[in-house]
């Protein structure tokens, strides 16, 4: 049981008294992200749990759940698992808003209440509901809102609080981008707005990513919900490496100067992923060699500076070797730091030894094998300490 998605039930003002229950049974069934019945282990499909609850047929029931999708409020899924068993969810859509009773009365007035009392008397007929006895009264009007609050939450989603322009159509990429629906749209609106335009591209380019990882799979993708994904940054980065092919506005271009513990720090770097530094240039503004890189190193990557000589000059054949299957935790660390710096994963290479290996044979032979491993050629066992922790999502480097 969700209090948030049952709150959004209560908000809900539906036509029929029935459509509201059931309407109220589906969100006692949802998780706080919307999701109705992920707990339903049962073979048969849970519309039995409404009718049971809610005293009504099975025609009854399917007739409020098709309304409801026309509405938007919800969407049903079929999930097929690998063993065959069918599982059907429905997903309500937390930042949906319906006021049918209400929008029906005022197309004809602009001030009523939902005791059906008037405040025009060009329109007598608004005044209908007032002639229903007590005894008539359904279930539903005990958790009824204000007028007021009703309002105010129907239009919600649609009213701005910034003046930004682009505020808006952002919201609705986002919003169409990312798998799941929110509980918390207002929050999640204040969150964007504190954006600025290059927060909000990584934040686009991870929700498509989490899109993707969603579509593969949907039951089990640990796609957290959208307030939490707007909240880590980390996030944005982690979700952006599954993303489609189109990617996020690269940051801006920094020139680098040769010499500086930046250019030696992406010498390492370079030596490491197997790239070639970009040839120096006279840069005429800064008045010193150097060439130009996107984005900057993190802390992180500034502490590989420490592996030049005194020439600023690297060699790759000294540096030790370390294996995959003997020191999996170093390998661990170093990939880690490389994908900090540059957004991506390293590859782990096929390192010749030197000299043969002698392997027996059949019939008493033997053979010669060249001595290779598996693993990386890097500066030293474990990559150095970072010092303070980087802000913001990593960003691949280039020349």
């Amino acid at each position: 049981m969700s209090w948030e998605a049952v709150e959004w039930a209560n908000k809900q003002r539906l036509r029929l008294p029935q459509e509201q229950l059931v309407l109220l049974l589906l969100a006692n069934a949802a998780d706080p992200d919307g999701l109705a019945f992920a707990w339903w282990k049962k073979k048969e499909h849970w519309w039995t749990y409404l009718a049971e609850r809610g005293r009504q047929s099975r025609a009854s029931v399917f007739r409020c759940l098709k309304r409801f999708e026309e509405l938007g409020l919800l969407s049903r899924e079929k999930l097929i698992l690998a063993d065959g068993v069918v599982r059907f969810r429905a997903q309500l859509h937390l930042d949906r808003y319906v006021d049918q009773e209400i929008r029906e009365a005022q197309a004809d007035s602009d001030v009523t209440n939902l005791t059906g009392e008037t405040h025009s008397e060009d329109d007598p007929s608004l005044t209908a509901e007032t002639d229903i006895p007590e005894a008539q009264s359904h279930s539903c009007d005990s958790i009824r809102v204000p007028l007021e609050a009703t309002k105010e939450e129907s239009i919600s989603p649609q009213t701005p609080l910034s003046t930004d322009p682009g505020l808006e159509p952002f919201i609705e990429q986002f919003r169409e981008a990312y798998p799941r629906p929110s509980s918390r749209p207002d929050e999640d609106r204040e969150l964007i707005a504190a954006m600025d335009a290059t927060a909000r591209a990584q934040v686009l380019h991870g929700a498509r990513g989490a899109r993707r990882i969603f579509e593969k799979n949907p039951k089990s993708s640990g796609v957290v919900g959208p307030t939490r994904f707007l909240q880590s940054s980390a996030l944005w980065a982690e979700y952006g490496r599954f993303a489609p092919v189109e990617k996020a506005p690269p940051p801006p271009r920094r020139f680098v100067a040769k010499g500086s513990e930046e250019w030696h720090a992406r010498t390492v770097l370079s030596a490491i992923i197997g790239t070639d530094m970009p040839q120096p240039r006279h840069d005429p503004e800064h008045g010193c060699d150097g060439a130009d890189f996107l984005g900057a190193l993190p802390p992180g990557g500034l502490a590989l500076a420490k592996f030049v000589d005194q020439f600023g000059n690297v060699d790759p054949k000294a540096w030790p070797i370390i294996d995959r299957d003997k020191n999996p935790q170093q390998i661990g660390a170093w990939r880690g730091r490389i994908r900090e710096c540059t957004g991506r994963e390293i590859e782990l290479q096929r390192i010749d030894l030197g000299g043969f290996s002698t392997v027996p044979g059949i019939e008493g032979r033997t053979y010669k094998i060249p001595r290779v491993t598996l693993g990386l050629r890097v500066p030293d066992m474990f990559p150095p300490a970072k010092g303070p922790p980087a802000h913001g999502p990593p960003s691949e480097s280039a020349a």
